[in-house]
């Protein structure tokens, strides 16, 4: 016969069953390339109408003033200039992107953009009259 202590060893010592998550979408599209279709018709948009650009950009300021579209589109503001460069951002954001969310799974790599998100705009508002953009 068992003692008591020897079966709370022994249900102690069982492997855990998986915790069942929260249901996240299998077949929702993935964020890395939907970040980086804005941003390549975003850096389209500033070879046909470059005063656009100026709306887009994330500053404090004007989103106190009531542009709070601000906050949403200063994502999809290209870094670069210089087709080479931003090319060459896009390639890497689409690998690393890519990677990071099949290593880490679906819902951490979106907490991950959220919390980088978060991040840049309450930085920003640390020096609300300066530009704050993904570069």
């Amino acid at each position: 016969m068992r003692s008591s202590s020897a079966g709370v060893a022994w249900r102690l010592s069982r492997p855990r069953t998986s915790v069942r998550m929260v249901p996240w979408p299998a077949n929702r599209p993935k964020l890395t390339p939907i970040l980086i279709f804005f941003q390549v018709f975003t850096y389209g948009l500033q070879y046909i109408r470059p005063e656009l650009l100026e709306r887009i950009i994330f500053v404090p300021q004007k989103v106190m003033e009531g542009e709070w579209w601000r906050l949403l589109t200063f994502v999809t503001y290209p870094p670069f200039t210089m087709p080479i460069f931003v090319l060459f951002f896009w390639y890497l954001f689409y690998l690393f992107g890519s990677a990071l969310e099949a290593t880490w799974g679906t819902v951490n790599y979106d907490l991950y953009l959220l919390l980088g998100y978060l991040a840049t705009v309450g930085a920003a508002f640390l020096s609300p009259n300066e530009p704050t953009g993904n570069g």
